[in-house]
């Protein structure tokens, strides 16, 4: 155990954090090394020397600088306190005056005012005209003189550009401002196309609507992308969740023209996703890879949209009613979903 006290005589800067964080201004890095020089000489160079006093020339030893660089910031710091280890402005104390006569410049203030569009290059000719008696600056010059008085007197204007008729239409769509959440099933559905890369069988399209909250899910193949396609996979989307719910899909084709007039003629709500944002509907998102990883890695050879649609009705089946989804607690989407209308007393399941 150890018991006494250091027998020591140390001295140090008094409330040196406090000072350092007191500085109205933020320390920059060659402020905050020369700080902590002066701190090191002050708290260890005593204990360093073979005298037991501190030691300059140990100090610079220690961080590899000259005695005149420490001294000349140390009295600095003594004098100026932690403002004083900033470096001073290097500006030379007498610059060159502006030699441009003060009725020229008047003018072309005055033209800047009139003009707020002319630049340098038109003003020079306007002054050639009228101050023939004066000598009248170069383009430069009446650029520098500009700049310097802030002769910029141009209101802000915004530049208007008629939109195309499918800018108008994006315009006007209902966006989401982020992930919507949902507290009962059929009221928020997410869908979303994804491309189907089969060997020899070409390129085909599913068409995936999910509910939100029971993870419940329609998926529709199709050979093409087009608004039609996405038109018949809506249909078949909203008669399996009905139309009261509201539908959040991207701003693909699919989506657009046909199924987008289809869905507002039916009185649906459809809200777009914002442009290159994913995260706006996670839950269709994990529902196309999880589809990839278990089900259509799997398929192979020669098959055309009606194989690939029964293939991917079987894999459905059995992630509705086997599937343990760790979201629900572990509960498939049928199980969760009938837990729920157990437990409720209100509403009715839509078919």
């Amino acid at each position: 155990m150890k018991t006494g006290c250091p027998m020591h005589i140390i001295s140090r800067i008094p409330c040196q954090r406090k000072l350092s964080k007191g500085y109205l201004k933020e320390l920059s890095e060659k402020a905050k090394l020369r700080l902590q020089i002066i701190d090191w000489y002050n708290q260890n160079s005593a204990h360093k020397s073979a005298n037991g006093e501190k030691n300059a020339s140990l100090t610079c030893r220690h961080f590899g600088i000259d005695r005149s660089y420490f001294y000349r910031w140390y009295e600095r710091f003594r004098k100026y306190g932690i403002a004083g280890l900033e470096e001073k402005s290097r500006r030379p104390k007498h610059v060159r005056a502006e030699t441009v006569c003060p009725e020229i410049v008047e003018e072309i203030k005055r033209i800047r005012q009139k003009n707020p569009t002319y630049s340098a290059k038109k003003i020079r000719p306007i002054l050639l005209r009228y101050y023939e008696d004066y000598e009248v600056p170069s383009v430069s010059t009446i650029s520098n003189v500009i700049k310097r008085h802030n002769f910029f007197f141009r209101a802000d204007t915004k530049s208007f550009r008629k939109r195309s008729k499918s800018g108008q239409k994006a315009f006007a769509r209902r966006r989401i401002s982020g992930n919507m959440r949902s507290d009962g099933p059929n009221k928020v559905i997410e869908f979303d196309m994804k491309h189907i890369r089969i060997p020899n069988s070409g390129k085909k399209y599913a068409m995936v609507g999910i509910d939100v909250y029971t993870k419940q899910a329609v998926i529709h193949v199709s050979n093409t992308c087009t608004s039609a396609a996405g038109k018949i996979a809506y249909q078949k989307v909203v008669s399996r969740f009905g139309k009261q719910a509201v539908y959040i899909n991207d701003n693909g084709s699919e989506n657009q023209d046909k199924a987008e007039s289809w869905l507002r003629n039916e009185g649906i709500t459809q809200l777009w996703a914002r442009p290159r944002t994913p995260k706006d509907k996670p839950c269709v998102e994990r529902m196309i890879e999880t589809l990839q990883v278990e089900c259509l890695d799997y398929l192979k050879g020669l098959m055309n949209v009606t194989e690939i649609q029964a293939e991917i009705d079987s894999w459905l089946k059995k992630y509705h009613g086997y599937r343990p989804h760790e979201s629900l607690d572990f509960l498939t989407p049928d199980e969760f979903l009938t837990n729920f209308y157990l437990n409720s007393s209100t509403g009715a399941r839509v078919s």
